[in-house]
């Protein structure tokens, strides 16, 4: 592979720049309000760059954006469950290793969080139908792999027989309402005054128990699981 021109590289860092000032502005206000002016003043460039490199304007760098997420969630999901394949971890080894790695990562890019539960869960429930599909389709792939996951694991008798996909965007679902609740701490009404959970590891114990064993005290009594939704 031949190295990069500067000039290339000078284009891709500008394009890098634009799209962190556009996940930033999307995360604060959402796509509706986002505008592209103020992409430009954050990521320091005038209006007419960002439309060299997104022509069409915010709708394509959300759509960027999104396909970039995707493909950084997917990679985190296809890590952890490589890595403890590689190590013959238990099913429930793997789990909390997942649920460390998606809480690290959080921490890490808490703009690119805030974006997925701010804008695109949004758009999963939304009226644009174009925005909505590319949200459905880009997620559609982790989801698969994750529900492979859990599938091979009810298999072994680790899990419980629940509906794979359905069991899945409950447990991503739980994750994006710690995320929630974590942005809450961070900027509540001044009517309010949140308990915190302490740091990121007592997170992941507390998240690792709910999704685990649950909130009740007592055993479930023994009933039939449903298999589809």
């Amino acid at each position: 592979m031949e190295p990069i021109s500067r000039k290339e590289r000078e284009r891709l860092n500008r394009r890098r720049e634009i799209l962190q000032a556009g996940i930033r502005v999307f995360a604060e206000k959402g796509y509706e309000r986002a505008s592209i002016e103020e992409i430009a003043q954050r990521a320091e460039f005038a209006k007419g760059t960002l439309y060299l490199y997104f022509p069409k304007g915010k709708e394509e760098m959300l759509r960027t954006i999104v396909q970039d997420l995707a493909k950084e969630e997917f990679q985190l999901v296809e890590n952890v469950i490589l890595q403890s394949s590689e190590q013959q971890l238990s099913f429930e080894q793997t789990f909390r290793a997942f649920i460390r790695a998606y809480l690290d990562h959080y921490h890490q890019e808490k703009d690119h969080f805030r974006l997925v539960v701010k804008v695109l869960n949004r758009l999963m429930l939304s009226d644009e139908d174009a925005l909505k599909e590319l949200v459905l389709s880009l997620k559609a792939k982790t989801i698969s792999r994750f529900s492979g996951f859990l599938e091979e694991a009810m298999q072994r008798g680790e899990v419980r027989p629940f509906h794979a996909e359905a069991l899945t965007h409950m447990i991503f679902g739980n994750l994006h309402g710690y995320i929630m609740y974590d942005a809450f701490l961070h900027n509540p009404p001044l009517s309010c005054t949140p308990t915190q959970i302490n740091p990121a590891t007592d997170a992941q114990e507390w998240l690792c128990l709910l999704l685990l064993h649950g909130i009740s005290q007592k055993p479930c009594s023994t009933v039939a699981l449903p298999r589809s939704i």
